[in-house]
């Protein structure tokens, strides 16, 4: 059986056939001619690209974006200041709570015995009727009741309780006094004749008038 020599064997073609059904080698050509064409596609758009105007760093073209970033900045920078105004304003806004906060607490804790103070002070003004009308006089008056009455006071001023000081002949103040009856007097007009029921402080705040006569 006779072998074909491998060096002289001729490449085998790719038979493409007609239509008259001869067969054709496949032309090479055209795949070349297409991947020249796809080539100097690429390079046409590079150099469109290059081109742009966008991708450009000229100056002309820097110029151009600057307005774009002042207005950016004018815009941050009123922003800023605006958010700052708002911040200062709440800030201030919750100082002045914190401070009203700390003066109603004060005040609150100042007359939170009120009441009980204002319950009480009949009883020292029978204490001092008792030592008034004492039948040997003020000097007379029992050492032990005047003792309690001492003591009583001295607690109530621990709490902040103070009497309203009038002498005979003061002029009269509406804001401390509280006039019960009217006696005709030219040397006492408007002035204080006597004083009927004393008056109170409790701190700074008067809670009791003091009750007084007064000359018209």
């Amino acid at each position: 059986m006779k072998k074909d020599n491998p060096k002289t064997s001729e490449p085998v073609k790719d038979p493409i056939q007609d239509g008259s059904g001869e067969s054709k080698e496949k032309p090479l050509e055209d795949s070349s001619r297409s991947s020249v064409r796809k080539d100097e596609k690429n390079i046409k758009v590079e150099k469109d690209s290059g081109n742009d105007p966008r991708n450009d760093p000229s100056e002309e073209n820097l110029d151009k974006s600057k307005p774009v970033n002042e207005e950016f900045e004018k815009d941050k920078e009123e922003n800023i200041g605006e958010w700052k105004d708002k911040y200062l304003r709440l800030f201030a806004e919750l100082e002045n709570i914190k401070k009203r906060h700390t003066k109603e607490r004060s005040d609150f804790l100042q007359i939170a015995h009120e009441g009980l103070i204002l319950a009480l002070l009949p009883v020292l003004d029978d204490f001092e009727r008792a030592r008034e009308s004492w039948e040997g006089g003020k000097e007379a008056f029992p050492e032990g009741l005047a003792l309690v009455e001492q003591k009583m006071f001295k607690i109530l001023k621990q709490r902040g309780l103070s009497r309203i000081e009038i002498s005979v002949g003061d002029a009269f103040d509406m804001d401390l006094h509280e006039a019960i009856s009217q006696v005709p007097s030219e040397e006492k007009k408007g002035k204080i004749i006597s004083v009927a029921v004393p008056g109170y402080r409790l701190n700074d705040k008067v809670i009791r008038f003091a009750k007084v006569i007064i000359g018209t």
